[in-house]
């Protein structure tokens, strides 16, 4: 996956064409919305042990969220429960889940 920036909303929409193994960052500290700027990476690709994070990640001061697999297993649930999920139900599904640990049910 390229390094440039997206926002959430593209994150959920492709979710399910991600690569599973990377990880979703986003800017520490702020409310997030559809349009929160994300950065998509392989979590893996570390060359600071001392931070813990790709460099990519760290030039745009942002913080590990969750994993791409959980943001594909979120959409999965969200739309196997509602088939014509709007893009404001992943992010609430989304949402849930990260304040939750736990599936949303609709």
């Amino acid at each position: 996956m390229s390094d440039d920036l997206m926002d959430l909303r593209t994150v959920l929409e492709k979710a399910t064409s991600l690569t599973w193994s990377d990880a979703l960052f986003t800017p520490p500290d702020r409310p997030r919305s559809l349009d929160t700027p994300c950065i998509v990476h392989d979590a893996d690709d570390i060359e600071d042990d001392d931070l813990d994070l790709p460099n990519v990640v760290i030039s745009h001061a942002f913080d590990y969220v969750i994993g791409i697999q959980t943001v594909q297993s979120i959409v999965e649930n969200a739309r196997l429960q509602k088939a014509d999920a709007s893009i404001d139900d992943l992010f609430n599904a989304f949402e849930y889940y990260l304040g939750h640990d736990a599936f949303i049910t609709f």
